[in-house]
């Protein structure tokens, strides 16, 4: 028996599920849930801790079965809305989930959340959780150190909080040099602008 196919991109998936071939023990990296519940979030951080795959996708508003639910495109907005807020309110690497598109099927609407690990471990509600088959599981200590060792490191160093404190002499010091030059710059565009009006300025 061959091994079973990956998807890549939310289009994949959106042609899965009007082929009927949705059903996720079809897929290695497909989850189904026919609507979207901040509960959830466990296997958002379940799949972005996973090595063995680079990408996971989480349709909502397909069932178990395959069955796309019918909505139409104003529940996907809202849905999108509703899972967007959950998302800055509890994942943390942020950049674990890539995207969330809004997908029109032939049968209805889906929200489709992509997941892919950050080069961080992946927490929801303060949580790391992994996975195990078709279940989740939070994580303990142990558990988290071994995932973090394999992991490079927060990929986008411009999101990583900075907790050390500041040089308020310094930070001031920077901004007025700053200004100044700024200040020299602005005043020299002037005065090349008005030579070349004949203009004196001092």
């Amino acid at each position: 028996m061959g091994s079973l196919p990956i998807l890549k991109t939310s289009d994949d998936v959106v042609a899965v599920i009007e082929t009927g071939n949705s059903r996720e023990y079809l897929h290695l990296n497909l989850e189904l849930k026919g609507k979207w519940a901040q509960d959830h979030g466990d296997k958002i951080s379940a799949f972005a801790n996973k090595l063995d795959q680079p990408t996971t996708f989480l349709a909502v508003g397909v069932s178990d079965d395959g069955t796309v639910m019918q909505h139409d495109e104003n529940w996907a907005k809202k849905t999108e809305a509703v899972v967007s807020h959950h998302v800055n309110q509890n994942l943390d690497p942020q950049q674990s989930c890539k995207a969330i598109s809004c997908k029109k099927t032939k049968d209805g609407w889906v929200v489709i959340l992509t997941i892919r690990n950050a080069g961080e471990v992946t927490y929801w509600g303060g949580y790391a959780y992994c996975a195990s088959g078709t279940t989740t599981k939070r994580m303990g200590p142990a558990e988290i150190l071994t995932l973090r060792i394999q992991l490079p490191g927060l990929i986008d160093y411009s999101k990583q909080h900075h907790k050390s404190l500041y040089n308020q002499g310094l930070v001031r010091r920077f901004v007025a040099e700053e200004a100044r030059d700024l200040t020299q710059c602005f005043l020299r565009v002037c005065r090349e602008k008005c030579a070349s009006n004949r203009i004196n300025v001092r």
